[in-house]
């Protein structure tokens, strides 16, 4: 992430400015497990594709209907199995296929 990326934050809550070092790349060899909502508004596929370079045993579960609330309001159940899969092992491959992402309905006025 950027110092950009949430800097109209910092602004609107009258913080002191962080220092540039604390916006450097992440990075850790413990395993790291990493849910993205691609209805995020806060999480541009850059910004992960770099978070997860710099980590090498990330594990990116990608959900194609959900928002950022991920282990929040909108997850499905099966999210929190997964969670606790990779908590036991982080080294197990953990398949979302059998864990759908609600249905988008969409509705077209006249």
């Amino acid at each position: 992430m950027t110092a950009r990326s949430f800097g109209w934050q910092c602004t609107a809550w009258k913080v002191p400015k962080a220092p540039q070092r604390d916006f450097g790349a992440v990075s850790a060899p413990v395993p790291t497990l990493i849910a993205i909502g691609r209805l995020s508004p806060y999480a541009p596929t850059r910004s992960v594709d770099d978070l997860e370079a710099s980590l090498p045993n990330a594990h990116v579960l990608t959900f194609g209907t959900l928002t950022s609330n991920l282990f929040f309001t909108s997850s499905p159940p099966c999210l929190a199995v997964l969670r606790r899969r990779f908590l036991v092992d982080p080294s197990a491959h953990l398949d979302i296929a059998k864990c759908t992402s609600p249905p988008i309905t969409f509705a077209i006025g006249e």
